[in-house]
């Protein structure tokens, strides 16, 4: 008989369909580091254990809202709660993991990743400097809970975001996190 073979679901399943949600609404100049920076994000998750408590998506959904932070644009956005079907209170407990684990990763043991990810060619995104606070829960806005970001950058948002018709076509299709 033929089976299925078990599939094994990682955040980087749902990380290029999230950062596309996000890299919709920024100017081009942010994509090349929202994207390098949400890798290094979820190769870290990887090494850690304590993620396998979390579902997925909602570690993708994590990933990708600390990196924007990080870049100083807003953390969470209409366009994301549509594409990943969760708002912002849902990645409040994996964010902190994650924020922890972002912050002690020039200390952690396992390098590689680190380092993988400081050379230019990844845009030396390991470098960045770690926010010391999670963004607050307002969509559409990186206000910060305590200190700013890293790297704060002026007006990233072309325009509000629109869904897109792919988006929408996948969801129909019955494809969910």
């Amino acid at each position: 008989s033929s089976r299925v073979p078990w599939l094994s679901l990682t955040a980087n399943s749902f990380l290029s369909r999230f950062l596309k949600a996000a890299l919709h609404t920024i100017r081009p100049e942010y994509t090349s580091n929202l994207t390098f920076l949400a890798n290094y994000l979820s190769e870290l998750t990887l090494q850690e254990y304590g993620f396998l408590r979390y579902t997925p998506s909602c570690t993708a959904a994590s990933v990708v809202s600390l990196a924007l932070h990080t870049l100083g644009l807003p953390a969470w956005t209409e366009a994301l709660q549509f594409h990943t079907g969760m708002k912002f209170a849902d990645l409040e407990s994996c964010l902190r993991d994650l924020l922890r684990v972002y912050q002690h990763a020039p200390r952690n043991q396992l390098q590689s990743v680190r380092e993988k990810y400081s050379h230019s060619d990844r845009n030396s995104v390991s470098q960045i400097g770690c926010p010391v606070a999670l963004p607050s829960a307002i969509i559409g806005h990186a206000s910060i809970i305590a200190g700013p970001p890293a790297s704060p950058m002026p007006s990233p948002f072309i325009s509000s975001p629109v869904p897109s018709p792919f988006w929408s076509t996948f969801r129909k299709q019955g494809h969910k996190h």
